[in-house]
């Protein structure tokens, strides 16, 4: 996979999406789940990416769900939690992807 070296860049939800769908790019989404103000929910990694450090649930979003849909489900599917109001944080470009990162 070829990629272009730029900077990235946050952007408002609905632009992040089209830009997205536009390029043909399958949006992911992550979970920051918090206890208190001081605690984060992380995970060790899996033993076939012992490389990837601490993990956060994450994934891509299935072809007609929403982004909220996207991290409820994936959060259920990690942790068991169920999600009953995520908040939206931020929408990120990402422009490159490690060639070995599950679900790229």
């Amino acid at each position: 996979m070829q990629t272009t070296q730029r900077p990235s860049r946050l952007l408002p939800l609905a632009e992040v999406r089209s830009l997205a769908s536009h390029q043909g790019w399958r949006e992911k989404v992550l979970a920051y789940i918090t206890w208190g103000i001081d605690e984060l929910l992380v995970f060790e990694p899996t033993p076939e990416y012992t490389s990837a450090g601490l993990q956060i649930p994450a994934r891509g979003v299935n072809v007609g769900e929403m982004p909220e849909q996207a991290v409820a489900r994936e959060v259920l599917e990690e942790t068991g939690l169920r999600l009953n109001h995520p908040v939206y944080l931020a929408s990120h470009e990402w422009l490159t992807t490690p060639p070995d990162t599950p679900d790229a």
